[in-house]
Order: structure tokens, then C-alpha cells, then sequence
């Protein structure tokens, strides 16, 4: 009589065990800085400000005047290392507020874009 309880609770203890190993999984996760996330959000902000200026008419005219292809430079700024995103931006916000690009200042862009393919 005892025998017939102990196996089936020896049986709903094994089942039971090997349930719970099975679901156990370990996971790593470590600490995400708010500096960390500044930097992702701040390179996505420049890699849009970049993609934008590439497709105002007067960059795209100025690019095809160096034989440039517009998307191509459109996909090598999509393409671009979050390095190389933050620098261009940061050259391209040196320029005086409310001025517009003079043409040398577009070349120096488009050369700047070029060596970096």
C-alpha cells in the first residue's frame, strides 16, 4: 500500500526535478550607462542630419559635378562606423550659424565622403 504512494511520489519528485533543470537558463546581463545610450541615440541624430543634407537638390548637384552618385553617397553614410558618423557631423556643425556651404567647403565634404569609401 505504502509502496504504491512512495513510487508515485519518487515519479511527480523526478518529473518535477528534471522540469525545473530544463528550465533553468542562464542568463548574463550587465549595466547599460547612460552615457552608453547618449552616444547611440547622438550618432543615430548625425547619421539622419548626414542622410538629410545628402538629399537637399544643391548637395546632390554639387556631388554629381564631382561624379558622385547621390545614393552611393546616401549608402556610404548608412554604411559608416558610429566613429566616422560623429566626426563628419562634428566638421559639417563647424561652420557658421546661418550660413550656407561654399563651394570649396563642399568639395572639402565630398573628399572627406570619398576617402572614406
Amino acid at each position: 500500500m505504502f509502496y504504491g504512494i512512495r513510487k508515485a511520489i519518487y515519479q511527480s519528485l523526478t518529473i518535477m526535478s528534471i522540469f525545473l533543470m530544463s528550465a533553468y537558463i542562464p542568463s548574463h546581463a550587465g549595466i547599460v550607462s547612460t552615457t552608453d545610450i547618449v552616444e547611440v541615440k547622438q550618432t543615430q541624430i548625425d547619421r539622419e542630419y548626414l542622410i538629410e543634407t545628402l538629399a537637399r537638390e544643391d548637395v546632390q548637384l554639387l556631388l554629381e559635378m564631382e561624379g558622385v552618385d547621390a545614393t552611393d553617397a546616401k549608402d556610404r553614410v548608412a554604411s559608416m562606423t558610429n566613429s566616422e558618423v560623429q566626426l563628419l557631423a562634428a566638421k559639417m556643425d563647424q561652420l557658421p550659424v546661418g550660413a550656407g556651404l561654399s563651394t570649396l567647403e563642399w568639395l572639402l565634404v565630398i573628399i572627406i565622403i570619398i576617402l572614406l569609401l
